[in-house]
């Protein structure tokens, strides 16, 4: 269902485009809408759905879609927390920085796959030779250990752990974005990806099993390393991580688009990196890039960031602060307060 919802959101994303023109807008939209064809939850409304594509009534269709949404779907929106110093200059330089993976506060980061490989072998083994095995384990330390920049978010809006951690012991604010009006994709394996962590082992050990299966099978080597910024260690889940990441190592263009069009907006998001920069923090030199804002499907705009969260030792003038989202072009978004009692 939620992956479901994902796909009607990035329907309507495209219907609303200002600057795709019709003919381009609707092949996008039936690409999208081959999976909904094949989809047995709530027929009915999927039919009704289908339909409006069919007879290219795309003031329906967004009509149809948010009905649907309404009814079935739980929230797109995904927080990002931070101090108030931080808040203000995403809203000054509209854009997010994407850092060096390697600066996590996670020491396994990029890691843990690797220990869960182990743990897979070491299962297989009375399934495979010992020699296919040490094939695939010197193919896949053989793979590239690519470098990743990340953003981090969490699907809550409200985690006591999260103020203390990334919101100046909260006294910051969580910025919900709408994850629709980003636009991206969870594809792994893209130069731009937007996905949630998984922290399930035992969903951790089931894939990496079935690609080594496979693999093993087939005289194939996959790319199981490129799961290595989607697997996290289980200590963490309370997090509820969505990462925006970018591997600039992954080049867009080596991937087959069923629609050329697709192609094409990944290449324009693309376009919203920028060269790469560093910052100081406690004396260390932490590269990162700045992600434009601006350049998303629906430009730096409350459709963008419906909501603020306040920290709950934040006692920033809420008057003031409306003024200053105002003044960002952020004329709609929701402020609403922490309901923690913390102090």
């Amino acid at each position: 269902m939620k992956k479901l919802c994902q796909i009607l959101k990035t329907i309507k994303v495209i219907s609303q485009h200002s600057e795709m023109n019709a003919e381009d807008k609707l092949s996008l939209i039936v690409e999208h809408t081959k999976y909904l064809r094949y989809c047995t939850k709530a027929t009915k409304e999927i039919k009704d759905i289908i339909s409006a594509v069919d007879s290219k009534d795309l003031p329906i269709l967004e009509k149809q879609i948010d009905a649907y949404l309404d009814e079935y779907d739980e929230s797109d929106m995904m927080y990002h927390y931070c101090s108030m110093e931080a808040f203000e200059g995403i809203l000054s330089s509209k854009s997010l920085w994407l850092s060096d993976s390697i600066f996590m506060n996670d020491k396994y980061e990029g890691r843990w796959i690797d220990k869960i490989v182990e743990e897979v072998i070491l299962e297989l083994k009375d399934e495979y030779s010992e020699g296919q095995l040490a094939k695939y384990k010197k193919q896949f330390n053989e793979l590239k250990d690519k470098k990743a920049y990340m953003c981090c978010f969490s699907k809550e809006p409200d985690k006591l752990s999260q103020w203390r951690a990334y919101a100046d012991n909260a006294s910051g604010v969580a910025i919900g974005f709408s994850r629709a009006a980003i636009g991206l994709t969870g594809n792994f394996d893209f130069e731009l990806a937007l996905m949630d962590v998984l922290y399930n082992k035992e969903e951790h050990i089931r894939i990496i099993k079935e690609s080594i299966k496979f693999s093993l099978d087939n005289d194939y080597i996959g790319n199981d390393k490129e799961l290595a910024y989607y697997f996290k260690n289980p200590s963490f889940y309370e997090e509820e991580e969505v990462r925006f990441l970018y591997t600039p190592e992954n080049d867009m263009s080596q991937h087959s688009f069923a629609d050329p069009l697709a192609s094409k907006y990944y290449e324009l998001m693309s376009n919203n990196i920028s060269d790469i920069k560093q910052r100081i923090r406690e004396e260390e030199k932490i590269p990162y890039f700045e992600y434009d804002l601006t350049g998303t499907m629906k430009g730096f705009s409350s459709e963008l960031i419906p909501k603020i969260v306040i920290g709950p030792r934040n006692r920033t003038d809420v008057n003031g602060l409306k003024k200053l989202l105002k003044k960002q072009g952020l004329n709609s978004t929701e402020i609403i307060y922490s309901a923690s009692s913390y102090i």
